[in-house]
């Protein structure tokens, strides 16, 4: 069976270096051309630069490869066909459904303001409270 592993340059060096022993040839051979390889500057490894949706380098995904892959995702799953946006008026929402503080929602929304983020949310924190209000008049047989 064969076996992918990601070394950096200096382990690989090593390997080279040091490699004949428990190794078979083949591995010493691959080894040694990607150590040619590194050192020609053909080769590229992945950096973590922090990205949430990167490529497999840890570069910045492009938006369209981003957009087509959510759309797929969406139908994979059986889910309606909305914007990447909306997934983040969806997040506001669940967390003022699940009572975190504005303080905190704001901030994670990167609102410079907690009034930004009531100001944009306003219509779902009277919604929630409109059908808390019905719930309970339901439940009270008001």
């Amino acid at each position: 069976s064969t076996a992918l592993l990601l070394v950096d340059s200096a382990t690989v060096k090593v390997l080279v270096d040091h490699g004949t022993v428990g190794f078979n040839s083949t591995f010493v051979a691959e080894v040694n051309g990607l150590y040619s390889t590194i050192n020609e500057g053909n080769v590229r490894f992945y950096v973590d630069n922090g990205l949430i949706f990167c490529n497999e380098l840890g570069e910045i995904e492009s938006p369209q490869t981003l957009y087509h892959a959510f759309k797929r995702a969406l139908v994979n799953c059986g889910l309606p066909d909305i914007r990447f946006h909306d997934l983040r008026h969806s997040y506001a929402v669940l967390c003022i459904d699940l009572g975190v503080p504005m303080k905190a929602i704001s901030q994670s929304l990167g609102h410079s303001s907690t009034a930004i983020t009531d100001l944009v949310y306003a219509d779902s924190i009277r919604a929630k409270q409109q059908l808390s209000d019905m719930v309970s008049k339901a439940i009270n047989g008001n």
